[in-house]
């Protein structure tokens, strides 16, 4: 293990790697929590995602769906849900029956998600990016074909 001067390390610097915009690693949700908006007072899903694979693994990021709102105006009240579904479904959460998510319907959940870089207090971060994809869903798979139903021929069976 090398040895550090800490008095020439400054902290801070920032040190700590972002993922190219336009990048789409594969992500499982670490951590999910209930929350509600301290602007808005929406209700929402607070998750933090870590790549799992590649040459971003261990890097991670923040996101929040929105998923009740308390919006006067209907059609960006609306935008906000659909946003919101538009999310879930990408993670693969089942949306039948569901009046209002939960962060263990989230937790644990894969998903390729789609990144873009921003800036918080002078840093840079990384943000999920392009809602028209934004997350594609690691585990769901398309239904398979059923196979066709089995023939005999009555002329074959040996009795």
């Amino acid at each position: 293990m090398g040895k550090h001067n800490w008095d020439e390390i400054d902290e801070n610097e920032e040190s700590r790697p972002i993922i190219p915009a336009g990048e789409e690693p594969l992500f499982e949700v670490t951590g999910a929590t209930d929350k509600i908006s301290q602007t808005s007072g929406n209700d929402m899903i607070e998750l933090y995602a870590v790549v799992i694979e590649g040459e971003y693994a261990g890097m991670g990021l923040y996101d929040y769906i929105v998923y009740d709102t308390n919006e006067p105006d209907e059609k960006k009240g609306k935008k906000i849900q659909g946003l919101a579904k538009h999310k879930l479904k990408g993670l693969g959460v089942p949306l039948i029956g569901y009046d209002n998510p939960r962060a263990e319907a989230v937790h644990g959940k894969r998903a390729y998600i789609t990144v873009a870089e921003d800036e918080y207090k002078g840093k840079p971060k990384n943000i999920v990016a392009n809602y028209g994809r934004g997350y594609r869903a690691y585990d769901v798979v398309e239904p398979a074909e059923a196979p066709a139903p089995a023939t005999t021929n009555d002329e074959d069976v040996p009795f």
